[in-house]
């Protein structure tokens, strides 16, 4: 008789288990939805990014022609709109090895231009011949840093793509954790934050 009282007592809390562990399956499922959601028009606006960054220096590029080291810009500009367009195609490419190679190869080559483009802003800044505006975008040399520094920016920030975090306030779903899911010993799904209290009941 008590064998028989004690499932009579425990049939009512399984089933308030079952309707618990339904309705934390729900909420999950509708958490990793909203998830997927905010990830795609993340990777969407990402996308759109880096297109009209690759338009950019594909433009840059082709006003390089007129100077007289084209050999020099146009490579710089050219490089970065390959990287940045491969992005656009395929936004996880930068964790591939070829891409980083492309990247550190471009990247070594922007500070070497860095240091020429500095080096020639110094000489034409302090000429006794010039106007001696002490704003370096009124010199060509000082709007010329100004384009490596912004393709070396952007380059830089693509290949941190895969490591960036969500810096965006609470309300947004990207930086919302995902609930963690464990399974106790009958098979039953069991929230993270609710599993003492799960545990607790099926005792």
């Amino acid at each position: 008789m008590n064998d028989m009282e004690v499932i009579e007592l425990k049939e009512p809390l399984r089933d308030c288990n079952l309707s618990n562990e339904e309705e934390q399956e729900q909420v999950f499922v509708k958490k990793s939805e909203k998830q997927k959601s905010a990830e795609s028009g993340g990777k969407i606006l990402w996308r759109g990014t880096n297109a009209m960054m690759t338009l950019f220096f594909v433009m840059a590029s082709g006003v390089q022609f007129n100077d007289p080291d084209p050999f020099l810009w146009v490579p710089l500009y050219g490089i970065a709109a390959i990287l940045t367009i491969s992005v656009t195609i395929r936004p996880n490419i930068t964790a591939f090895r070829i891409w980083r190679y492309m990247y550190w190869i471009h990247a070594a080559f922007c500070i070497g231009m860095l240091i020429y483009v500095l080096v020639a802003l110094i000489l034409v800044a302090t000429n006794p011949k010039s106007d001696g505006s002490l704003n370096p975008l009124t010199y060509e040399e000082g709007r010329e840093m100004a384009g490596i520094m912004i393709t070396s920016v952007w380059l830089f920030t693509c290949k941190q793509s895969p490591t960036i975090r969500c810096i965006f306030p609470r309300w947004c779903q990207c930086n919302k954790s995902r609930p963690t899911v464990q399974h106790n010993a009958e098979g039953h799904i069991i929230d993270g934050r609710a599993s003492l209290l799960y545990s607790a009941s099926t005792i």
